[in-house]
Protein backbone atom coordinates (compact mmCIF):
# COMPACT_ATOMS: atom_id res chain seq x y z
CA UNK A 1 0.00 0.00 0.00
CA UNK A 2 1.39 3.35 -1.06
CA UNK A 3 1.13 6.10 1.53
CA UNK A 4 1.60 9.66 0.34
CA UNK A 5 2.39 12.73 2.40
CA UNK A 6 2.93 16.41 1.71
CA UNK A 7 4.07 18.99 4.24
CA UNK A 8 3.86 18.00 7.87
CA UNK A 9 0.80 19.36 9.65
CA UNK A 10 0.69 19.54 13.43
CA UNK A 11 -0.85 16.37 14.87
CA UNK A 12 -4.54 17.30 15.13
CA UNK A 13 -6.35 17.13 18.44
CA UNK A 14 -9.81 16.56 17.01
CA UNK A 15 -9.21 14.62 13.78
CA UNK A 16 -7.58 11.49 12.43
CA UNK A 17 -5.95 12.19 9.06
CA UNK A 18 -4.83 9.25 6.90
CA UNK A 19 -3.54 9.07 3.34
CA UNK A 20 -3.29 5.81 1.42
CA UNK A 21 -3.62 4.71 -2.21
CA UNK A 22 -4.48 8.20 -3.51
CA UNK A 23 -7.29 8.62 -0.94
CA UNK A 24 -7.34 10.84 2.15
CA UNK A 25 -9.62 9.85 5.04
CA UNK A 26 -10.52 12.53 7.57
CA UNK A 27 -12.24 11.24 10.70
CA UNK A 28 -13.81 13.69 13.13
CA UNK A 29 -12.48 12.33 16.40
CA UNK A 30 -14.25 13.52 19.52
CA UNK A 31 -16.40 10.43 20.08
CA UNK A 32 -16.98 11.21 23.75
CA UNK A 33 -18.67 14.46 22.57
CA UNK A 34 -20.38 12.86 19.55
CA UNK A 35 -17.81 14.77 17.47
CA UNK A 36 -19.30 18.11 18.47
CA UNK A 37 -17.87 20.89 16.32
CA UNK A 38 -15.47 22.95 18.40
CA UNK A 39 -13.39 25.98 17.42
CA UNK A 40 -10.30 23.74 17.37
CA UNK A 41 -12.01 21.15 15.15
CA UNK A 42 -13.16 23.89 12.80
CA UNK A 43 -9.62 25.17 12.25
CA UNK A 44 -8.06 21.71 12.06
CA UNK A 45 -10.64 20.54 9.55
CA UNK A 46 -10.09 23.60 7.36
CA UNK A 47 -6.31 23.05 7.45
CA UNK A 48 -6.62 19.34 6.73
CA UNK A 49 -9.00 19.80 3.81
CA UNK A 50 -6.65 22.41 2.35
CA UNK A 51 -3.73 20.01 2.75
CA UNK A 52 -5.61 17.25 0.92
CA UNK A 53 -6.56 19.64 -1.89
CA UNK A 54 -2.93 20.75 -2.32
CA UNK A 55 -1.59 17.18 -2.37
CA UNK A 56 -1.29 16.04 -6.00
CA UNK A 57 -1.21 12.43 -4.78
CA UNK A 58 -4.74 12.68 -3.35
CA UNK A 59 -7.57 11.99 -5.78
CA UNK A 60 -10.51 11.63 -3.38
CA UNK A 61 -11.31 12.56 0.23
CA UNK A 62 -13.55 10.63 2.63
CA UNK A 63 -15.04 12.53 5.57
CA UNK A 64 -16.54 10.51 8.44
CA UNK A 65 -16.87 10.45 12.22
CA UNK A 66 -15.53 8.28 15.03
CA UNK A 67 -17.91 6.46 17.32
CA UNK A 68 -21.69 6.68 17.05
CA UNK A 69 -22.02 10.14 15.48
CA UNK A 70 -20.82 11.88 12.35
CA UNK A 71 -21.03 15.31 14.02
CA UNK A 72 -23.68 16.30 16.55
CA UNK A 73 -23.43 20.01 15.73
CA UNK A 74 -21.71 22.92 17.42
CA UNK A 75 -20.09 22.31 20.78
CA UNK A 76 -22.24 24.51 22.99
CA UNK A 77 -20.10 23.70 26.02
CA UNK A 78 -17.60 26.28 24.70
CA UNK A 79 -19.88 29.00 26.02
CA UNK A 80 -23.06 30.84 25.18
CA UNK A 81 -23.32 31.64 21.48
CA UNK A 82 -23.35 35.42 21.87
CA UNK A 83 -20.30 35.34 24.16
CA UNK A 84 -18.15 33.10 21.99
CA UNK A 85 -15.19 35.15 20.77
CA UNK A 86 -17.72 37.56 19.26
CA UNK A 87 -19.28 34.46 17.66
CA UNK A 88 -16.13 33.01 16.12
CA UNK A 89 -18.22 30.51 14.13
CA UNK A 90 -20.36 33.26 12.62
CA UNK A 91 -18.19 36.27 11.87
CA UNK A 92 -17.57 36.77 8.17
CA UNK A 93 -13.85 37.23 8.71
CA UNK A 94 -13.52 33.78 10.29
CA UNK A 95 -16.14 32.10 8.12
CA UNK A 96 -14.23 32.70 4.89
CA UNK A 97 -11.32 30.59 6.14
CA UNK A 98 -13.56 27.86 7.55
CA UNK A 99 -14.09 24.31 6.25
CA UNK A 100 -17.23 25.16 4.27
CA UNK A 101 -15.34 27.74 2.21
CA UNK A 102 -12.44 25.35 1.64
CA UNK A 103 -14.86 22.64 0.52
CA UNK A 104 -16.63 25.05 -1.82
CA UNK A 105 -13.35 25.62 -3.71
CA UNK A 106 -12.07 22.05 -3.76
CA UNK A 107 -11.54 20.26 -7.08
CA UNK A 108 -10.80 17.00 -5.27
CA UNK A 109 -14.00 14.92 -4.95
CA UNK A 110 -15.40 14.66 -1.41
CA UNK A 111 -17.27 11.66 -0.04
CA UNK A 112 -19.29 11.84 3.19
CA UNK A 113 -19.48 8.49 4.97
CA UNK A 114 -22.34 9.29 7.36
CA UNK A 115 -21.91 6.85 10.22
CA UNK A 116 -24.32 8.43 12.71
CA UNK A 117 -26.11 11.64 13.63
CA UNK A 118 -25.17 14.60 11.40
CA UNK A 119 -26.81 17.62 13.00
CA UNK A 120 -26.61 21.37 12.35
CA UNK A 121 -23.14 22.21 11.09
CA UNK A 122 -22.48 18.44 10.93
CA UNK A 123 -25.35 18.13 8.46
CA UNK A 124 -23.97 21.03 6.44
CA UNK A 125 -20.58 19.33 6.21
CA UNK A 126 -22.27 16.36 4.53
CA UNK A 127 -24.10 18.69 2.12
CA UNK A 128 -20.75 20.21 1.13
CA UNK A 129 -19.53 16.82 -0.09
CA UNK A 130 -20.04 15.54 -3.64
CA UNK A 131 -21.14 12.04 -2.65
CA UNK A 132 -23.03 10.94 0.47
CA UNK A 133 -23.23 7.34 1.68
CA UNK A 134 -25.34 6.83 4.81
CA UNK A 135 -25.60 4.12 7.43
CA UNK A 136 -29.07 2.69 8.01
CA UNK A 137 -28.73 3.78 11.66
CA UNK A 138 -27.67 7.37 10.91
CA UNK A 139 -29.87 10.44 11.05
CA UNK A 140 -29.68 13.91 9.51
CA UNK A 141 -31.09 17.13 10.93
CA UNK A 142 -30.54 20.78 10.13
CA UNK A 143 -32.17 22.12 13.28
CA UNK A 144 -31.09 25.77 13.04
CA UNK A 145 -34.68 27.05 12.81
CA UNK A 146 -35.53 25.28 16.06
CA UNK A 147 -32.79 27.23 17.86
CA UNK A 148 -33.32 30.68 16.36
CA UNK A 149 -30.18 30.27 14.25
CA UNK A 150 -29.32 30.13 10.55
CA UNK A 151 -27.53 27.54 8.46
CA UNK A 152 -24.41 29.48 7.50
CA UNK A 153 -22.11 26.81 6.02
CA UNK A 154 -23.58 26.61 2.53
CA UNK A 155 -26.73 24.49 2.90
CA UNK A 156 -29.24 27.21 1.86
CA UNK A 157 -27.42 27.56 -1.48
CA UNK A 158 -26.48 23.93 -2.07
CA UNK A 159 -29.47 21.98 -0.81
CA UNK A 160 -32.11 23.26 -3.29
CA UNK A 161 -29.71 22.39 -6.09
CA UNK A 162 -29.22 18.87 -4.73
CA UNK A 163 -32.75 17.84 -3.75
CA UNK A 164 -35.06 20.49 -5.28
CA UNK A 165 -36.93 23.36 -3.68
CA UNK A 166 -39.67 21.54 -1.77
CA UNK A 167 -37.37 18.90 -0.31
CA UNK A 168 -34.92 21.62 0.71
CA UNK A 169 -37.77 23.46 2.43
CA UNK A 170 -38.72 20.27 4.26
CA UNK A 171 -35.17 19.95 5.56
CA UNK A 172 -34.28 23.57 6.30
CA UNK A 173 -37.62 25.11 7.29
CA UNK A 174 -38.89 22.28 9.48
CA UNK A 175 -35.63 21.31 11.20
CA UNK A 176 -36.85 17.79 11.91
CA UNK A 177 -34.87 14.51 11.93
CA UNK A 178 -34.48 12.68 8.62
CA UNK A 179 -33.80 8.95 8.62
CA UNK A 180 -31.75 7.13 6.01
CA UNK A 181 -34.70 5.92 3.93
CA UNK A 182 -36.16 9.44 3.71
CA UNK A 183 -32.76 10.93 2.86
CA UNK A 184 -32.39 8.45 0.00
CA UNK A 185 -35.94 9.14 -1.25
CA UNK A 186 -35.16 12.86 -1.34
CA UNK A 187 -31.93 12.28 -3.26
CA UNK A 188 -29.96 13.67 -0.33
CA UNK A 189 -27.82 10.53 -0.16
CA UNK A 190 -26.94 8.25 -3.06
CA UNK A 191 -26.64 5.01 -1.12
CA UNK A 192 -27.74 3.54 2.22
CA UNK A 193 -25.80 0.62 3.69
CA UNK A 194 -25.57 -1.33 6.92
CA UNK A 195 -23.21 0.24 9.50
CA UNK A 196 -20.54 -2.43 9.08
CA UNK A 197 -20.48 -1.83 5.30
CA UNK A 198 -20.18 1.96 5.40
CA UNK A 199 -16.42 2.49 5.23
CA UNK A 200 -15.85 -0.31 2.73
CA UNK A 201 -18.51 1.26 0.48
CA UNK A 202 -16.90 4.70 0.83
CA UNK A 203 -13.43 3.32 0.12
CA UNK A 204 -14.69 1.41 -2.91
CA UNK A 205 -16.22 4.59 -4.32
CA UNK A 206 -13.02 6.54 -3.60
CA UNK A 207 -11.00 3.84 -5.38
CA UNK A 208 -13.26 4.11 -8.43
CA UNK A 209 -12.70 7.87 -8.53
CA UNK A 210 -8.94 7.42 -8.04
CA UNK A 211 -8.83 5.04 -11.01
CA UNK A 212 -9.89 7.81 -13.40
CA UNK A 213 -7.64 10.46 -14.96
CA UNK A 214 -7.05 12.80 -12.00
CA UNK A 215 -6.74 16.06 -13.95
CA UNK A 216 -9.89 15.26 -15.92
CA UNK A 217 -11.80 14.54 -12.70
CA UNK A 218 -10.64 17.76 -11.04
CA UNK A 219 -11.42 19.90 -14.08
CA UNK A 220 -14.80 18.23 -14.55
CA UNK A 221 -15.78 18.97 -10.96
CA UNK A 222 -14.56 22.56 -11.29
CA UNK A 223 -16.65 23.14 -14.40
CA UNK A 224 -19.77 21.72 -12.76
CA UNK A 225 -19.27 23.78 -9.61
CA UNK A 226 -18.62 27.03 -11.44
CA UNK A 227 -21.43 26.32 -13.89
CA UNK A 228 -24.03 26.29 -11.11
CA UNK A 229 -23.67 30.03 -10.66
CA UNK A 230 -23.15 31.30 -14.19
CA UNK A 231 -24.58 31.00 -17.67
CA UNK A 232 -23.81 28.22 -20.14
CA UNK A 233 -21.56 30.14 -22.55
CA UNK A 234 -18.88 31.17 -19.97
CA UNK A 235 -18.81 27.59 -18.72
CA UNK A 236 -18.31 26.28 -22.25
CA UNK A 237 -15.49 28.79 -22.75
CA UNK A 238 -13.83 27.58 -19.55
CA UNK A 239 -14.27 24.02 -20.72
CA UNK A 240 -12.50 24.81 -23.99
CA UNK A 241 -9.57 26.39 -22.13
CA UNK A 242 -9.21 23.45 -19.77
CA UNK A 243 -9.55 21.00 -22.65
CA UNK A 244 -6.63 22.69 -24.40
CA UNK A 245 -4.56 22.51 -21.22
CA UNK A 246 -5.07 18.73 -21.13
CA UNK A 247 -3.92 18.17 -24.71
CA UNK A 248 -0.21 18.12 -23.93
CA UNK A 249 -0.40 16.20 -20.65
CA UNK A 250 1.29 12.88 -20.03
CA UNK A 251 -2.03 11.52 -18.80
CA UNK A 252 -3.79 12.13 -22.10
CA UNK A 253 -0.99 10.32 -23.94
CA UNK A 254 -1.16 7.48 -21.41
CA UNK A 255 -4.93 7.26 -21.78
CA UNK A 256 -4.63 6.82 -25.55
CA UNK A 257 -1.82 4.28 -25.20
CA UNK A 258 -3.73 2.29 -22.61
CA UNK A 259 -6.81 2.20 -24.81
CA UNK A 260 -4.82 1.01 -27.81
CA UNK A 261 -2.98 -1.60 -25.72
CA UNK A 262 -6.21 -2.72 -23.99
CA UNK A 263 -4.87 -2.22 -20.46
CA UNK A 264 -5.64 -0.10 -17.43
CA UNK A 265 -3.96 3.33 -17.59
CA UNK A 266 -1.30 4.35 -15.08
CA UNK A 267 -2.11 7.98 -14.30
CA UNK A 268 0.52 10.45 -13.14
CA UNK A 269 -1.67 13.50 -12.66
CA UNK A 270 0.42 15.57 -15.05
Amino acid sequence: MNVHTTKELPVPETLIYEKADFVATITLNRPEKMNAYSAVMRQELANTLADAEADDQIRAVILTGAGRAFCAGADMSEGRLEAREKSSLLTIERAIIGPAYVMARMDTPLIAAINGAAVGVGFELTVGCDFRIMSTTAELNDLHVTRGLLADAGAPWLLPRIVGWENACEVLLLGEPIDAATAQRMGLVSRVVEPEELMSAARALAARIASKAPLSVRYMKRLMREGMSREQRPTMESSARLFRSLQDTDDLKEGVRAWLEKRAPQWQGK
